[in-house]
C-alpha cells in the first residue's frame, strides 16, 4: 500500500525548501519516495509543475502523470466533477480532493509525493510539524493502479 502524500505552504518560494525537508527524512529511512512533483502557484493563479528528479531519480509514474493528476484535483470544483467519472474508485475520497484543491492557493506551494513506505508514527509526524498543512491518502496496489490508467503513468508501479 502506498501513499500520496501532499505538503503545502503559503509561500510561492517553498518548493525547494520542502524538498529538502523530505530528502532529510529518506536519508534517515523514514520514508521511501517512488515519485514527486512540486506545484507552485502564482498570484495571477497560474501553475507551474515540475518533477523533483532529487528526491527519485527519473520517477516511477512521470510527467503526464502529475501534470494529469495535479491539473484534476487544482481544477474548480464543477469541472472535477465533470471529469470525475475517469477516476472513479482510485482510492481518493472527496474530502481529500476537495481540501487539496482548496488549499493550492495563489501566492502557495505544494509538494507531491507518491511514497511506497511511511513510517506511519514518524515521518507523518514530522511532515505534519512542517510550516504547512499535509494531506495524505491511502492507496492499494489497485487504486495506484487505477490511478496510473486515469492520469497515464509511464510504468508499473
Amino acid at each position: 500500500m502506498g501513499k500520496l502524500l501532499v505538503l503545502i505552504v503559503d509561500k510561492e518560494t517553498a518548493t525547494q525548501e520542502m524538498v529538502n525537508y523530505v530528502q532529510a527524512l529518506q536519508r534517515q529511512q523514514l520514508i521511501i519516495i517512488a515519485d514527486a512533483a512540486t506545484v507552485v502557484r502564482q498570484a495571477d493563479g497560474k501553475v507551474k509543475l515540475s518533477q523533483v528528479n532529487s528526491l527519485v531519480g527519473a520517477g516511477a509514474w512521470g510527467r503526464a502523470f502529475w501534470d494529469l493528476l495535479i491539473g484534476w484535483l487544482l481544477q474548480a470544483p464543477e469541472s472535477r466533477q465533470a471529469a470525475g467519472n475517469q477516476v472513479a474508485n482510485c482510492g481518493l475520497d472527496d474530502d481529500f480532493i476537495r481540501q487539496v484543491g482548496g488549499a493550492v492557493k495563489p501566492k502557495s506551494s505544494a509538494l507531491f509525493l507518491m511514497a511506497t513506505f511511511v513510517s506511519e508514527e514518524l515521518a507523518l509526524a514530522r511532515l505534519a510539524e512542517y510550516e504547512g498543512t499535509l494531506f495524505s491518502a491511502s492507496l492499494t496496489l489497485d487504486n495506484e493502479s487505477r490511478l496510473c490508467e486515469a492520469f497515464g503513468a509511464a510504468g508499473d508501479i
